[in-house]
């Protein structure tokens, strides 16, 4: 659920089929929550 919510928030739908792009997208939504 995190990544999809993650993909959408940034505007991207490929970042779900792409293991390394929703990597990058989960560090930078970790950013900032903080």
């Amino acid at each position: 659920a995190e990544q999809n919510e993650a993909g959408s928030m940034m505007g991207t739908s490929e970042a779900k089929s792409d293991p390394v792009e929703i990597k990058k997208l989960e560090e930078r939504v970790a950013e900032l929550k903080k």
